[in-house]
């Protein structure tokens, strides 16, 4: 290789670490969309599930309540990874 192409595969530590940042920003997004997307398909198989079995409506919303913690649980780490990646 000659010397004009290494220089120009050479990157500051810098530039690195914001790359990384934005990897890790745009990988928390994702999971945070994820987590809304999963809250949808709780209360969607909550309603499907209440339509055909209107007697275990105890258990349903038991099981539904335990499913969002769950989810909310991932969508919190997820907004955290987001924001102390940003910083």
């Amino acid at each position: 290789m000659s010397n004009k192409q290494t220089s120009k595969m050479k990157y500051s530590v810098l530039e690195l670490i914001q790359l990384g940042k934005c990897v890790g920003a745009g990988s928390a997004a994702v999971g945070v969309a994820g987590s809304g997307v999963g809250i949808g398909l709780i209360f969607g198989n909550l309603l499907l599930a209440y339509s055909r079995h209107p007697v275990l409506e105890k258990k349903v919303i038991f099981l539904r309540n335990f499913r969002i913690c769950i989810d909310g649980s991932h969508s919190t780490i997820c907004a955290y990874g987001f924001v102390f990646n940003i910083i």
